[in-house]
């Protein structure tokens, strides 16, 4: 709506304008209009001058119009812009990561008897919770190197794991490791 209006300015304007200037013969025993207030502060123009002046004021209006228009479009996109960037680096922080681990035990283990949970806090809890999901444990070519692959880690998330070996329907040892800190990273990109 606001462009119609300075369009519409702008087109008045050169309309009264070139009108003006196309009907000067035509009124040019007119008497000249006397502008101001007062003595001191008054002059006289001729009317068809003064047609021009009006003219050109309304064309003037409307490009003046038109240039805050556009300013408050502008500063309303930076906004924008702003607010996306800003919801961008959010957004990093919910991303679900996929981390894989490798589990360094003191000596040889056999994958068979050993059951591993993996333990989560988030950067909103207060504490560790175990993991609903089962964990899934891979040989690598250590025999004391393990594998496991943890999901759904966000950027902040800390993570251990606990292993037990059970031989013979008894506990015979058990294990934990370190935490682990998903970390919070931007990489810069070097060519």
């Amino acid at each position: 709506m606001p462009q119609v209006v300075e369009t519409a300015c702008v087109a008045v304007g050169v309309a009264i304008a070139l009108a003006a200037f196309l009907l000067r013969r035509r009124w040019q025993g007119r008497p000249p209009l006397r502008v101001g207030v007062g003595t001191v502060a008054s002059f006289e123009i001729d009317f068809t001058a003064s047609l021009v002046l009006s003219g050109l004021i309304f064309a003037m209006a409307g490009l003046y119009l038109h240039s805050q228009d556009y300013r408050a479009k502008s500063l309303e996109l930076a906004r924008a812009q702003g607010q996306v960037s800003e919801l961008r680096s959010e957004l990093e922080l919910f991303k679900k990561y996929e981390v894989n681990v490798a589990l360094n035990f003191p000596e040889s283990v056999d994958i068979r008897n050993l059951t591993t949970e993996t333990w989560k806090k988030t950067r909103h809890d207060t504490t560790f919770r175990q993991d609903p999901a089962a964990t899934q444990l891979g040989r690598t070519s250590a025999s004391n190197v393990l594998a496991v692959r943890v999901q759904s880690l966000s950027p902040g998330d800390r993570v251990f794991f606990s292993t037990r070996e059970t031989v013979a329907n008894r506990e015979r040892r058990r294990w934990r490791s370190e935490t682990l800190e998903v970390p919070v990273a931007a990489l810069a990109m070097r060519e």
